[in-house]
């Protein structure tokens, strides 16, 4: 965690906590929101943790919109142990839709089955993920469209909580087609995430709390 005004050599810890782990599986956790005014050993401390991820088990991301995009040279490909991903985004209040070049870090990753999104309009344009293979979601954002095309790509969910205050807008191809979820065991939806119950197919849920 960066915090201003904390001396700590956060490259050196690091670098001593990733040499002593060895080839152990990593839980890492980077919380670097303002890294424009990051001194040079948070950024050496964070690219430490970056060069790292073939050994990341579980990666809690809390960075620049612009730091997610330049991930993709330094991690694509390389996250063949990652099984939980937890992306937390502070974006401008307005945003739109292609405000994004698209995010391709994590759309390789063999075990990834829980992803948790924080604050990322029209996730499935603007981040590449293996929703197919995913058995637990998370998605909280405030603009339109609560998470609808998330749950449309991701047919193996058992698991998902939805929470948005955005409204879901109107498709330009018409009405939406509803979103076969078969698997699907427990449903927490917040806010105007309960839009989407309309739209779902979910015949085996145990769980729906609204």
């Amino acid at each position: 965690h960066y915090t201003q005004n904390r001396p700590n050599r956060a490259d050196m810890l690091v670098e001593t906590f990733l040499e002593r782990s060895k080839d152990m599986p990593l839980a890492v956790q980077i919380h670097c929101p303002d890294i424009q005014g990051a001194p040079n050993h948070i950024l050496t401390a964070v690219e430490h943790l970056l060069n790292a991820s073939p050994r990341w088990r579980l990666a809690m991301l809390e960075l620049p919109y612009t730091v997610y995009q330049a991930l993709s040279p330094v991690i694509y490909g390389r996250l063949d142990l990652l099984e939980s991903l937890y992306l937390k985004f502070d974006l401008p209040h307005k945003t739109t839709r292609n405000f994004f070049s698209g995010i391709d870090a994590f759309q390789i990753a063999p075990k990834l089955r829980l992803v948790s999104i924080e604050g990322l309009p029209y996730a499935t344009k603007n981040v590449r993920l293996p929703w197919n293979q995913l058995t637990h979601l998370n998605a909280y954002h405030d603009f339109p469209n609560p998470n609808y095309h998330c749950l449309r790509l991701s047919s193996n969910l058992v698991e998902c909580h939805i929470s948005s205050r955005g409204d879901l807008l109107e498709s330009p191809r018409g009405a939406y087609a509803p979103v076969s979820l078969p698997h699907l065991k427990r449903l927490f939806v917040e806010g105007t995430g309960a839009l989407i119950l309309p739209y779902l197919v979910a015949p085996n849920t145990e769980v729906l709390h609204v």
